[in-house]
């Protein structure tokens, strides 16, 4: 009798030590399931505040000892509008939330960020690329290597004249300044005034074509306008990009050729969303800055 109370009590000790493992192992499982914005950490559990507050350091993306003062913060969250000015160390969101930011500063690339508010605050690291507005410098040879005089009615060293028919080729030289980026160009080719019959085609090697957008005004009337995207440059850099004009069979082509170029970032659309670009919807500018260079193509 003694015995089979023995093996009564064995069993009953297994059972007890199986149920409290597995109610461990329920209780261990469920507070991992819990989101990790939600807990500090495991051990101390559920997070203590519904709150966090969003932190922002803006540096220059080249130098990050630099930091950039007072940059404009706006935030949404989730899908609503990115409308929310907000400052630094001050303002908060919902411990969970998804939250979109867009860092603007004169002088530099805006750009976006998007981020969960964390259980004890956000601390966000925004580089920016600093983007003077003679960054990038653009220059353009003729047809000898020699780089001609930025000037729509001509100057010491022009593009010779051209044959009917001719196709020019002309290396245009993009040239970055140092601890800065030129962002995503759009670069704008508009041809001498009454050319737009003379032209078959402008490309420029390989760059993708994109429309003439709505902020560039025309200086030249009924004349042959292109567009390109040109890649970013950081830090100096330096970039080739060949443009070619191509003339119609018994064409020819003189006067004052003109370039502007206009540096893409991120920014907030007529409907609150991030967008990227230099224009918005209506044609309003959102672009960083802006520049130009011209030269002449002698008549015969």
């Amino acid at each position: 009798m003694a015995k089979s109370n023995k093996n009564t009590l064995s069993i009953f000790l297994v059972v007890f030590v199986m149920i409290v493992v597995g109610i461990g192992a329920f209780y261990f499982a469920s507070q991992s399931a819990i989101s990790p914005v939600k807990m500090i950490n495991k051990t101390l559990g559920p997070c203590p505040d519904s709150t966090g507050v969003i932190t922002v350091n803006a540096v220059n993306a080249l130098q990050k000892s630099s930091t950039i003062a007072t940059p404009t913060i706006t935030a949404g969250v989730g899908n609503d509008p990115v409308v929310t000015s907000i400052t630094s160390g001050t303002t908060t969101f919902r411990v969970g939330s998804p939250v979109n930011v867009l860092v603007s500063k004169d002088g530099y690339i805006d750009k976006a960020f998007s981020f969960t508010m964390l259980c004890g605050g956000y601390p966000l690291d925004a580089a920016l690329y600093a983007a003077s507005a003679t960054d990038p410098s653009v220059k353009i040879k003729n047809e000898n290597g020699n780089f001609m005089t930025d000037s729509i009615t001509g100057g010491a060293t022009n593009q010779s004249v051209l044959s009917t028919g001719a196709t020019l080729n002309l290396d245009v030289q993009f040239q970055g300044s140092a601890l800065e980026n030129t962002g995503k160009l759009i670069y704008v080719v508009e041809l001498p005034a009454s050319t737009s019959a003379n032209v078959t085609s402008i490309s420029m090697d390989g760059l993708k074509s994109v429309p003439v957008p709505s902020v560039y005004t025309s200086s030249n009337a009924a004349s042959k306008m292109a567009a390109f995207e040109v890649p970013a440059l950081d830090n100096g850099a330096k970039a080739i990009h060949q443009l070619s004009i191509v003339l119609g069979s018994t064409k020819t082509l003189s006067g004052g050729v003109v370039t502007t170029w206009y540096a893409q970032q991120e920014y907030i659309g007529l409907d609150g969303t991030l967008k990227y670009g230099v224009e918005n919807s209506q044609g309003t500018a959102k672009y960083e800055n802006t520049g130009s260079s011209s030269f002449f193509i002698n008549a015969a």
